[in-house]
């Protein structure tokens, strides 16, 4: 029937959609004496620069630990490029007060990594 196929049709945009417009965290490494976090990211793109930030959540004691997560924000989030990037991303955390902490960075394919930073 054309319902089925509509159906179908849009469940298979949505899911092409929702792979390409995203990052994927790999390997992350904090250096403390230059208080900044180095970060593998993997994204889909080439038709618009991708630069990386970091969207900060609130500071939390718990069981007497901080904790703090951020997300990561992708500049070239609505790329629509297909090629495939592999690029450790180096982020300043000097000025993050929250410290020592457990830092957990998540991206928009809920890939995430937690760490311990001081």
């Amino acid at each position: 029937s054309m319902g089925g196929f509509v159906i179908k049709t849009i469940l298979a945009f949505t899911f092409c959609f929702s792979s390409a417009f995203a990052t994927a965290i790999g390997n992350a490494v904090y250096n403390s004496s230059t208080q900044t976090l180095n970060l593998d990211v993997d994204y889909e793109g080439g038709l618009k620069p991708h630069t990386f930030s970091l969207q900060w959540d609130t500071c939390q004691t718990i069981n007497e630990v901080q904790q703090i997560s951020a997300m990561l924000i992708d500049s070239g989030w609505d790329d629509t490029g297909t090629d495939a990037y592999h690029e450790t991303i180096s982020l300043d955390l000097s000025s993050l007060t929250c410290k020592p902490a457990q830092l957990t960075i998540i991206s928009d394919r809920h890939s995430r990594q937690t760490l311990w930073i001081d």
